[in-house]
């Protein structure tokens, strides 16, 4: 909508959704030097600070390029938000529920993502597009608070060795309680067996 009404073209989606790619692309080859330096937390408080800049701006100005230009770091935050989450997630689970956490988290991320999309296009049918993105934006800046107080940790595979699925062995046959003459008795019958 932004960008058939910015543009007056049918293409204004297709070039925004092309520098928000961009800005993926980018955020793929940059994220790894950037782990190596600052944390997960420090890395999705940017992320969301960054895409809420964005959604803000989208909002608020009138100039297609200028709005084009902003999707490029959106793009970057949106990669690595969800990159974050999904190795938080991965080195937070025990390897025995590994499969069924991350089925879990992929849910509710991308269940999240559905209702919101649901709860924003109502708000911007109520108001307007422009009301909406800018209501979404300050959200997204006083959601990061919630990382004062809830932390993405990382913790060791070692931390987790409590919860692993308990082994079980298979049962050994008792030979306290069988008869000597037995195991000779079965014998002598698997050969009878095999002779006829």
């Amino acid at each position: 909508l932004v960008g058939a009404e910015r543009l007056e073209s049918g293409n204004g989606y297709a070039i925004l959704l092309s520098c928000l790619g961009t800005g993926a692309v980018v955020g793929a080859l940059t994220l790894p030097k950037m782990r190596l330096k600052l944390s997960s937390d420090h890395i999705s408080f940017i992320a969301v600070s960054v895409f809420a800049v964005a959604t803000i701006l989208t909002g608020l100005v009138d100039n297609f390029y200028v709005i084009a230009l902003a999707m490029l770091p959106a793009g970057w935050a949106g990669l690595a938000n969800l990159t974050t989450f999904n190795i938080t997630a991965r080195f937070s689970i025990a390897d025995w529920v590994m499969s069924r956490g991350l089925a879990l988290n992929q849910m509710v991320f991308f269940g999240c993502q559905t209702v919101g999309s649901l709860m924003w296009g109502q708000i911007a049918q109520v108001t307007s597009v422009y009301i909406a993105l800018t209501i979404a934006g300050t959200a997204m800046f006083i959601a990061t608070l919630t990382g004062l107080r809830f932390k993405l940790i990382t913790p060791a595979k070692t931390d987790l060795q409590a919860g692993e699925e308990p082994k079980t062995e298979a049962p050994l046959p008792d030979t306290d309680s069988a008869e000597p003459g037995d195991s000779e008795a079965e014998v002598s019958s698997a050969e009878t067996a095999v002779i006829e």
